[in-house]
């Protein structure tokens, strides 16, 4: 997921009219996205990336497709549920296809990486799709055999040390399994044509290529998650970050592997302007890329933060300098989408307009329509039961209330009963009857209601709290 050519936007405000090369690029993104949804479903979608759009867009080219002929609904960008009623062009039911291996592929990899419990069940929710797809692409031609072959190959690599071995040489090394998944890709959608090895050798140069900017990129990444990179085994002296020494090595590593594509490009049978422009994409992308200041995060808080600062800087890029409130509303939306899931910067649309605010109201209401009918399905199931309970409460209370006002009441009169008895024996009995009185006065009223007791009790609790609370801000505790 790259992106390495892409078309760069252009900045401005004033909506200028989208460049041809945008425009075609974006055709076959949406193209490959809507043949996603109609030969597998939409879920899928969420697995498409940009590498799989630019190899629709030379087969379509090599295949001289017209995208003019297209039906409707693919010639429309930014038409997420416009669907095609036609047949759909090849290139994008290849791209299609090839997108969902390359995300089986993906998901593996994690699963083996991270072990976690959820790339498990995105493996099989996508399973019965991933499939469907392998079928398509062993009836165009593809050795899927040799496709697995070169994945336990590259499992077997990162195993082994090359120490004595340039860095050059052993990233070329550690990069052959994926560049040749990459052109037997490419070659494939080459079938019945004049370009499969032309196709071949662009897609092993673009495959290499992606593998070692892989590497230079999540360096610092793999070395604090403890992950493989060939870097840490190829480099003489492996530190947390790379060096000032080892990013100029890397990035003239990475400037000779783009420069190999260039002539792989006017190979084919394309016009040389949009050659050209293929050749630009991919320079400028690629400088973004690897002069990029390297920043190494030390702990998940910094990790935290350089994430909010990534998803700021391409909010920045798509809303354009916001100005009006759509806009600012459209770049904190990006800003949050981009924070909570980096990968959805795959989705967004490039054209900075307010799609985004759009779609974000969309569902929104969508989720808050099902949480309401949820709530309302519950509430209906759960009416009986929580009038029953209702009246269970209220007889509890009425209960309740009862004991108290009997409690009271029987204190009352057992205090009225000692002061009438107290009052009778001293003013007319002597003083030995006052006393023995007295004393059986004493074993009765001592028998005080459970309600006194509670309130006493939670007198002396109060009081202490007080105390010591007057303790504490004084300073004496």
């Amino acid at each position: 997921m790259f992106g390495l050519m892409k078309p760069q936007k252009q900045c401005n405000t004033v909506s200028p009219p989208v460049p041809t090369s945008a425009n075609f690029h974006r055709q076959h993104y949406c193209g490959t996205c809507k043949a996603i949804a109609t030969d597998y479903n939409h879920s899928s979608r969420l697995l498409l990336n940009f590498d799989t759009v630019f190899l629709s867009e030379i087969l379509s080219l090599v295949r001289q497709e017209k995208t003019t002929q297209w039906d409707k609904a693919l010639t429309k960008v930014n038409t997420c549920f416009d669907m095609p009623q036609t047949a759909t062009p090849f290139s994008l039911q290849y791209a299609a296809a090839t997108n969902m291996l390359l995300g089986e592929l993906k998901l593996d990899d994690n699963i083996k990486d991270d072990k976690k419990w959820t790339w498990n069940i995105a493996h099989r929710y996508f399973s019965k799709n991933f499939e469907l797809a392998k079928a398509k692409l062993t009836r165009w031609g593809l050795n899927l055999t040799t496709i697995y072959y070169w994945i336990d190959q590259q499992a077997k690599r990162e195993k082994e040390n090359l120490e004595e071995q340039s860095v050059q040489q052993g990233l070329a090394y550690y990069a052959e399994p994926t560049a040749m998944i990459t052109a037997l890709l490419f070659e494939g959608g080459g079938q019945e044509t004049e370009t499969r090895l032309a196709l071949y050798k662009l897609g092993y140069a673009f495959g290499e290529l992606m593998y070692m900017l892989d590497a230079f990129e999540d360096y610092e990444r793999d070395v604090f998650d403890q992950q493989f990179n060939p870097l840490w085994l190829l480099l003489k002296q492996p530190t947390r970050s790379l060096s000032e020494a080892q990013q100029q090595e890397m990035q003239a590593i990475l400037w000779t592997a783009a420069e190999e594509i260039q002539p792989l490009l006017q190979q084919l049978p394309i016009d040389t302007l949009l050659a050209e422009q293929y050749q630009s994409s991919l320079t400028s992308n690629l400088a973004l890329r690897i002069y990029t200041p390297r920043i190494v995060p030390q702990t998940w808080t910094e990790r935290l933060q350089l994430r909010w600062q990534n998803a700021q800087n391409l909010a920045n890029q798509i809303s354009c300098t916001p100005t009006s409130w759509v806009r600012q509303l459209n770049y904190y939306a990006i800003v949050v989408a981009v924070f909570i899931s980096p990968s959805s910067s795959e989705f967004l649309p490039q054209n900075g307009k307010a799609e985004i605010v759009a779609w974000s109201a969309i569902i929104t209401a969508t989720l808050a329509s099902i949480g309401l009918a949820s709530a309302a399905v519950r509430k209906q199931k759960k009416s009986k039961k929580e009038k029953r309970s209702q009246r269970k409460q209220e007889r509890l209370y009425k209960r309740v209330f009862k004991r108290l006002r009997q409690i009271i009441r029987s204190g009352q009169q057992q205090n009225d009963c000692c002061g009438a008895c107290i009052s009778s024996c001293c003013n007319s009995c002597c003083e030995s009857c006052c006393e023995s009185c007295c004393e059986s006065l004493f074993e009765s009223c001592s028998d005080r209601s459970p309600l006194f007791w509670l309130m006493l009790i939670m007198g002396i609790i109060i009081v202490t709290g007080i105390v010591l609370l007057v303790l504490i801000l004084a300073g004496v505790i």
